[in-house]
């Protein structure tokens, strides 16, 4: 698990800082607390929109309001969570980041967090009663 979301925030650690990037890396819950959460609200937030919404029409505004919330929810965990060491004085004044890096690496996880939600869509829409929304029957 521990790989599978290390490797996952490789392909954007161009947006932030390698002191915040090491932090991730090597504390141990670091990227897999932070992925678990993001995949965990995702879902919850897809279960919501596709079982206890319900659209009965085509909704695609709905599917991006949802989906955008669940990126939000993710932006301010990822936020919360890469901050609250800098504050608490946790992380030695050498491998200081900036909060700049913490925004964009909250930004870098709302992007997985909308890219999962997609995904998660594809797989439970099938079964739900609105079967074309936002994707079309292809």
């Amino acid at each position: 698990m521990e790989q599978f979301f290390n490797t996952f925030f490789y392909w954007t650690n161009f947006l932030y800082s390698e002191n915040l990037d090491n932090f991730l890396y090597e504390t141990k819950p670091g990227y897999v607390h932070v992925g678990l959460v993001m995949i965990i609200v995702t879902a919850l937030a897809s279960v919501f929109f596709y079982y206890l919404y319900k659209p009965v029409r085509r909704q695609n505004r709905w599917w991006f309001v949802t989906a955008g919330v669940a990126a939000a929810i993710n932006f301010l965990f990822a936020i919360w969570y890469t901050v609250t060491p800098l504050i608490n004085n946790e992380i030695d004044s050498n491998d200081e980041w900036t909060i700049l890096d913490s925004v964009f690496f909250s930004f870098s996880n709302a992007f997985w967090s909308f890219i999962f939600f997609g995904v998660i869509a594809l797989i439970i829409k099938w079964k739900s009663t609105c079967k074309y929304v936002p994707f079309k029957k292809f």
